[in-house]
């Protein structure tokens, strides 16, 4: 609730690799389009251990960002009918020398050119893990910063959309305070990212392994290699980088549209981008396996990759398109139902409940009665919730992910009042509460 104060968790840290968490003619702007995209891409080059391919997963993400601003803006200087002014999509690198939480937090709460009409993209390879008891994070080399508070950061700006895409591991570990591209298209990726980017809204949530709560285990996000004619082995970088560039590069728009509403949304690339990640996958897997290992530590990584049958991009929000509607969800129906009437963005806490990471001012979130004990006096209180808390029932039924809490929110009608049951971020979750909301 909103008597809060910052809080963190304290534990040894276990470092994992890779994660990612996404938010008309030449040049003209649409009414119903973002202004500007604000990009950063974080790339842990002094992760420990090192990872190959970190620069081929950066310019593959650069990559991409070019291709969609006009006059010769992309790499090579391919021209689409889609492509926007290069002034509307800015892009920013930190970690060649290190990667710190802060420097992540300080330029999305720094960016002083942020709207509400802008999107703001995160994109971060490097080492990460799953803490059980507080969600996904990102191990960076100067220190963990938790998935949740870098949403926080982002979505306090109030974008119209915040991306967040992380190439890393999602297996188990333990939070700590901080301490190659086609040459071709066979698409047309202007388009693409033109929808993606600058028409879709909400909150964009996707990283590059699964990791089941019920188990405490996870998937490794792998790098793999390939082989240059005449010039050796070159790493290739991320499974997840390479299959998301090539889906977006390389699928026909209307092949993407699978509802053919001549717009794409996130929920579109879901099923493209799995199937490409486990054909990728399953070519590294069967390559390395055929070899006799060159070491102990090899063996060690074949090991892993006999007891992992898949790498499957863990999706957990979507957003909307710009119209609010007409997404088509992902296979296994994890990202976020749409969030009505309540007004808050959330994520999901390893099966524990909906952490909130940001309120809409003017919500029914923004004004809830939280009823307390004074002095063995039962009192209400009027308030707002605030990020960090977390929400576990509502009207007594567990809500352990998102398809749950706004299966149960939806079902209220427009002037009911749901009961909310959780735990309190300002006391760091060791104090609980109870809340009533009337839903407009």
């Amino acid at each position: 609730m909103n008597h809060r104060r910052v809080w963190g968790s304290r534990g040894p840290s276990l470092i994992a690799s890779l994660a990612l968490v996404v938010l008309a003619g030449r040049g003209e702007t649409r009414a119903d389009e973002a202004r500007k995209v604000h990009a950063l891409l974080a790339v842990d080059y002094q992760c420990k251990p090192g990872l190959p391919g970190q620069k081929s997963n950066q310019d593959n993400i650069t990559f991409l960002l070019n291709e969609v601003k006009a006059g010769g803006g992309n790499a090579e200087g391919r021209v689409f009918p889609d492509q926007v002014d290069p002034g509307r999509v800015s892009i920013e690198e930190i970690g060649r020398e290190g990667l710190t939480p802060a420097m992540i937090q300080a330029y999305f709460r720094g960016k002083a050119d942020v709207g509400p009409n802008d999107t703001l993209l995160f994109y971060y390879s490097g080492h990460g893990a799953t803490d059980p008891e507080r969600g996904h994070l990102l191990a960076t080399s100067g220190g963990s910063l938790l998935r949740s508070d870098l949403i926080a950061s982002m979505t306090a700006r109030q974008p119209r959309l915040a991306v967040v895409l992380t190439d890393c591991r999602s297996s188990t570990g333990y939070y700590t305070p901080p301490k190659a591209m086609p040459t071709g298209s066979a698409g047309d990726p202007a388009k693409v990212l033109r929808s993606l980017l600058f028409r879709a809204r909400g909150l964009v949530d996707i990283t590059a392994a699964t990791y089941n709560p019920r188990t405490r285990t996870g998937e490794f996000g792998w790098f793999v290699g390939y082989d240059l004619p005449g010039q050796g082995r070159s790493p290739g970088g991320g499974i997840f980088t390479m299959s998301l560039s090539n889906v977006l590069m390389m699928t026909p728009f209307e092949a993407l549209d699978a509802n053919g509403d001549d717009a794409i949304g996130w929920a579109e690339v879901v099923r493209p981008l799995r199937t490409t990640m486990n054909e990728n996958y399953q070519t590294m897997k069967r390559g390395s396996l055929a070899r006799a290992p060159r070491d102990e530590a090899d063996a060690e990584t074949q090991g892993y990759m006999r007891n992992q049958a898949t790498q499957r991009a863990a999706v957990f929000s979507v957003g909307t398109k710009g119209d609010g509607g007409g997404d088509v969800p992902p296979p296994d129906g994890n990202p976020n139902p749409p969030r009505r009437r309540f007004g808050v963005f959330l994520i999901e806490v390893a099966g524990r409940g909906v952490q909130v990471t940001s309120v809409t001012p003017g919500t029914p979130a923004s004004r809830v009665t939280v009823q307390e004990l004074t002095n063995g006096v039962p009192t209400s209180r009027v308030t707002s919730m605030a990020a960090g808390d977390l929400i576990s029932f509502v009207n007594d039924v567990p809500t352990p992910t998102l398809q749950d809490f706004f299966r149960e929110l939806n079902a209220v009608p427009a002037g009911g009042v749901p009961r909310i049951k959780g735990l309190d971020g300002a006391f760091q979750w060791q104090r609980g509460y109870t809340a009533s909301v009337r839903l407009d």
